[in-house]
């Protein structure tokens, strides 16, 4: 060991100015000097944040015979996720993975994960959809299907039974299709069908034809979605756009809420940004897998027995089995709120004279242009209000068909997104 000392002026007795470094011996020599290793366990911990759990070390010598009394640390190797006292007890800080390095006096060593997981995990056993804390605990049956997908808000769960989609708790179809993810605004769903995707307001209205791709996932921003099919594919919800994700045989895309992308490719699970395979050998991937809401995990059904592993998104862990048994299609679930629809405004029409019987532009914001047959466009006549007809949709503009009679007045226009939202707005006209 290295200490600082200063020294002392014989004459005077008082300190010097400058410090000498001196090497001073020190020797261990309690319990377990000839230990010959320590060992750990539990091996791997998986907590929720306020969960408990104990770490124990063993110190043995010669002929594995078990050596008492021996002074162990634990020392986390990552700040923030937990802490441990000398007794091995843990106390969670935070939502994460950390190596544990456990050594004794002579400089043995051994180590354990703690992973400090947060949220609540859907999957399927057996045909019926179950949930459980994703960091253990009693798993309890919610409904029967597969593929779950719950909407932003956790307010309803989407399952595919009989190739239809159906509600939680409803035996409605609402369409037919697989794969079901819902917008972030909580007002459409997106499904597959044969490898093109398919749109429907929430309750099943309105069906549209999308872009082709397959097992669609929505992005955040809500106009677009990631596709499979082959390579996987970033696309615009009405295919005016589209770009590689990952080139070659990739499937079972799945979006975090920062835009990062998890996949099947052949037997692996693969992470953007993540060098290789993130599941151990011989552990095949068998569904979809998850994000949780935080970012930080990965949720995907795996190995011989489907069973649910845990993946830290960042790769800084060693995946780890959750112990479910048979777990596929997991789903986390959300923990925020739906994000708002656009505001539907009008500012005008193009040309500002149309010609009745004629076809014009209505402008503005807030337009439906995913599922054009929620807009809704209402010219004023003598005799009250009459419905255009509305020819295309996009962001910025209505097409429609101006009605014959018209009057001066309002035009009114409407966005109808089935029961979770719905956008009224009016611009005054003038006719001659």
């Amino acid at each position: 060991m290295t200490v600082q000392a200063t020294p002392v002026d014989a004459a005077s007795g008082k300190g010097s100015s400058s410090a000498a470094t001196v090497d001073v011996g020190l020797t261990y020599s309690g319990p377990g000097t000839e230990a010959e290793r320590v060992e750990v366990a539990p091996g791997v911990v998986v907590l929720a944040p306020g969960g408990g759990a104990s770490l124990a070390a063993t110190v043995f010598g010669a002929g594995d015979t078990v050596i008492v009394g021996v002074p162990v640390a634990y020392v986390p190797e990552r700040a923030g996720v937990v802490a441990i006292d000398a007794s091995g007890a843990i106390t969670t800080l935070g939502e994460g993975a950390t190596r544990v390095v456990v050594s004794t006096p002579t400089g043995l060593e051994a180590q354990a994960w703690v992973y400090v997981v947060e949220g609540v995990v859907a999957y399927v056993a057996s045909g019926s959809v179950l949930e459980r804390a994703a960091a253990g605990g009693e798993a309890r049956v919610v409904g029967e299907g597969i593929m779950p997908a719950y909407t932003p808000d956790a307010s309803g769960l989407y399952v595919v039974r009989s190739g239809g989609v159906r509600e939680i708790g409803s035996d409605a179809e609402l369409l037919e299709g697989t794969f079901p993810s819902v917008s972030p605004d909580g007002t459409k769903l997106a499904v597959d069908r044969s490898g093109s995707v398919v749109f429907a307001n929430i309750d099943g209205s309105h069906e549209t034809v999308g872009p082709a791709g397959s097992t669609p996932v929505w992005e955040g921003d809500g106009a677009h979605l990631v596709v499979g099919g082959g390579s996987i594919e970033r696309v615009r919800a009405d295919g005016s756009e589209r770009t590689v994700v990952v080139e070659g045989e990739a499937r079972w895309p799945a979006v975090s809420a920062g835009g990062v992308v998890a996949y099947a490719s052949g037997d692996a699970l693969r992470i953007e940004g993540v060098e290789g395979n993130v599941l151990p050998a011989g552990e095949a991937v068998r569904s979809r897998p998850a994000w949780s809401p935080s970012g930080a995990w990965v949720a995907v059904s795996a190995g011989a027995d489907g069973g649910l592993w845990l993946v830290a998104a960042d790769g800084s862990a060693p995946a780890v089995s959750l112990g479910t048994g048979e777990a596929l299609y997991p789903a986390w679930r959300p923990v925020g709120e739906a994000v708002a629809p656009a505001a539907l405004t009008l500012t005008g029409l193009s040309p500002e004279q149309p010609t009745p019987g004629g076809e014009a532009e209505l402008l503005g914001s807030g337009f439906d242009w995913i599922i054009p047959a929620n807009d809704r466009v209402f010219f004023p006549t003598r005799e009250g209000s009459v419905e255009a007809e509305v020819l295309g949709v996009r962001e910025g503009a209505v097409r429609i068909r101006v009605p014959r009679r018209v009057a001066a007045g309002s035009i009114r226009a409407t966005t109808g997104r089935a029961r979770r939202c719905w956008g009224s707005s009016r611009w005054w006209a003038r006719w001659w």
